[in-house]
């Protein structure tokens, strides 16, 4: 992402995530700070499997 603050969203993709992410018990965290951005934190701390 190129942080330009001219694009809208609609959210889906964070909706989707947060849908997956609940189904596996984990979490999802949104910060924002006006001026400075958003951050996404993910919580996988119980995530049991392989990635490959």
């Amino acid at each position: 992402m190129n942080g330009r603050s001219d694009k809208t969203a609609s959210g889906l993709g964070l909706y989707l995530c947060k849908s997956i992410l609940d189904m596996l018990n984990h979490k999802i965290r949104i910060e924002s700070s006006v001026g400075k951005g958003t951050r996404v934190i993910l919580d996988l701390t119980h995530f049991e499997g392989r990635i490959e």
